[in-house]
Order: C-alpha cells, then structure tokens, then sequence
C-alpha cells in the first residue's frame, strides 16, 4: 500500500504542476521579443528591405517562426505579421527566380517546373493574404513595430503576384 500511495502522490504533484506551468517553456515579455526580433533583422540584413537571397530568406523565416512560437500577445502578433511578409516575399521571389528560364510562348503547363511556379504563386499570395489581414488588425501602435509602408509593400506584392498568377491561369 505504501507503494501505491508514493505512486498517487507523485501523479498529482506532476498533475498539479502540469496544470500549474502548463506543457511549454514560457514565453518571453514583448519587450524581449521585439528586441529579438530586431537582433534576427540585423543578424540576415533584413532591417530596411528583405534580402533577395533564398536562402537568407529561408533561414531568417525559420527563426522568424520559432520566434512567433515563443512569444505571446501584441508582440506575437507584431512577428506573425512580419513572418507573413517575409514569407510573401520569399515565395514572390522565388516565383520570379524560377519562372526566369521558362519560355513564356511555348510554356509547358504539365512540367514539373511550371506546376513549382504555379505553386510558388500560390503560396505567395495565400501569404500576401494573411500579412495583409495581419498587419490590419494591429494597433496603430503596434504597427510601428514594422517596416515602413509594410502593408503599401505587401499590396504592392500582392498586385505582383497577381499578375503572374494571371498569367499562369490564362496559359494553363
């Protein structure tokens, strides 16, 4: 019986603190988290405008995520709406960088190329969508935190991506 009562008891001191912290590590203050961000900026050159190098892009958009998933409130929301432009940009240029070499008057629609492109478009303006829905529901605040024009640029994007997405539509 004794067994079973330390068994018991230690069940509803993992329980109770469990339910006490929660299951995750916790998150850092807004103020931290902004300053995070800012460090990641200069860390991948990003401070005034997004680097056009893929790769660049991909690693400061993954540390741009674990970021958002240690962080909470107005902050949390601050970096969800940098993420989605970033990730608007990247799929943009990507879009760009792949369809360069396609031959525009004789495209092939069912090339493994092509449906990466359509794809590559797609995500750019699903992501378009989602900074965009981001960066409006800040405070006026809050969007102080971004980059200047951030939604006029992601706009602009988006009437980009658009184009192209058009493009591929009528041909395919």
């Amino acid at each position: 019986m004794g067994l079973n009562k330390t068994i018991l008891s230690s069940g509803i001191t993992v329980l109770f603190l469990v339910l006490l912290f929660g299951c995750t590590a916790p998150t850092q203050t807004d103020k931290e988290a902004l300053s995070k961000l800012g460090v990641l900026e200069q860390k991948y050159f990003v401070v005034n405008g997004y680097s056009s190098s893929i790769t660049t892009m991909n690693d400061y958009i993954s540390e741009l995520s674990l970021l958002r998933s240690k962080s909470s409130g107005e902050s949390a929301r601050i970096i969800e709406a940098e993420l989605y432009s970033a990730e608007t940009f990247y799929y943009l240029n990507k879009t760009i960088i792949d369809s360069a070499p396609i031959n525009s008057k004789q495209i092939k629609c069912s090339s493994n190329e092509v449906q990466e492109i359509i794809s590559s478009v797609t995500l750019a303006f699903d992501y378009s969508t989602k900074a965009i829905n981001s960066i409006n529901s800040l405070s006026e605040e809050a969007k102080k935190s971004l980059r200047e024009n951030q939604l006029q640029i992601v706009l602009g994007q988006q009437e980009e991506i658009n184009q192209i997405k058009n493009f591929f539509e009528e041909k395919c």
